[in-house]
């Protein structure tokens, strides 16, 4: 439990007693009234000291009892002082305290955690999941990429996936594509390595090809067939994607999807046209970064391990 928390039942609590304290000097008083049995003055100023003094003085007040009495004309608001010193000062140590790892982050330089993770990256040129409040690879765990940071390769969008991933988690993954020349990074999801399955549908739902395990080193794919007549577009988002969609419209291919999560397109080619000519030429339209198949999702079994060089 933190010291926030702490703090929380702190106030329902303090709020519970005074409540309690200011009704029962006025069952007191009613008493009082009736010439019925009282309540001790030891236990009526016992509540004040275990934090109903507000209760208790404004009790003495509603129901004009026990003002005449030294012990509680006196005693009562000297509590009170006390109290509210007391709750400032605890209040005050709880503010001062040091933030959370995520908190830390947060508020400093986020660039300069992003150049750490950029250093990292260059030493580890086939992959690597790293937890950014620690700069340690986890040993353990399925990590899923989000589909938010999907297609973040340079340096600038490194800093939006981190701040992506301080509010999901913590962890961040990067991998180098040899076709493009291109270092990618994610905001990545860690599930525990009995939850499989929630792995592959939460990577199906961000669009990824696959999850991997950390402990084995295993790749584990989740689409292996792809669409016969529709192909996946990313585009820079610095560039924009105007030059694609004059592209689209010189090359005659339909919009069957624009993404709104990430920098894309699902684009379905000309009839005149074959797939794999489709695709080579958007590879060489101006801002596009990565030209795929839309692939068809479905759950396997198959492993592929991928090696690790430190």
């Amino acid at each position: 439990m933190n010291d926030h928390s702490l703090l929380h039942i702190a106030l329902i609590y303090l709020a519970v007693i005074n409540v309690v304290t200011f009704f029962i000097y006025g069952i007191d008083k009613w008493k009082a009234k009736k010439s019925k049995w009282r309540i001790r003055e030891t236990s009526l100023l016992g509540l004040a000291v275990l934090g109903g003094s507000i209760g208790a003085w404004l009790g003495m007040k509603v129901w004009h009892h026990k003002t005449q009495h030294k012990k509680f004309r006196y005693g009562v608001p000297l509590i009170l002082i006390a109290q509210i010193a007391l709750f400032l000062f605890c209040s005050c140590r709880t503010a001062s305290l040091p933030a959370s790892p995520s908190s830390q982050i947060e508020q400093s330089n986020i660039s300069q955690v992003a150049d750490k993770i950029w250093a990292f990256s260059q030493s580890h040129p086939n992959g690597f999941t790293l937890d950014i409040l620690t700069m340690k690879e986890p040993t353990e765990g399925i990590a899923v990429s989000y589909a938010a940071t999907q297609n973040s390769h340079s340096r600038n969008q490194l800093d939006k996936v981190i701040n992506h991933a301080l509010q999901n988690g913590g962890y961040v993954g990067g991998w180098y594509n040899k076709d493009n020349g291109l270092y990618y990074f994610d905001s990545t999801r860690l599930f525990p390595e009995d939850s499989l399955q929630a792995a592959i549908r939460f990577g199906k739902e961000n669009g990824q090809h696959s999850v991997f395990v950390i402990s084995s080193s295993t790749e584990i794919p989740i689409m292996l067939e792809h669409a016969p007549n529709v192909f996946l577009v990313m585009y820079d988002v610095e560039i924009g994607k105007e030059p694609l969609l004059k592209a689209i419209e010189d090359y005659k291919c339909e919009i069957k999807y624009d993404f709104s999560i990430i920098n894309g397109m699902a684009l379905k080619k000309p009839d005149n046209r074959t797939l794999e000519e489709t695709m080579q030429y958007f590879k060489k339209v101006k801002g596009v970064t990565n030209v795929e198949y839309d692939h068809v999702y479905r759950l396997t079994d198959p492993v592929k391990p991928r090696l690790e060089i430190k």
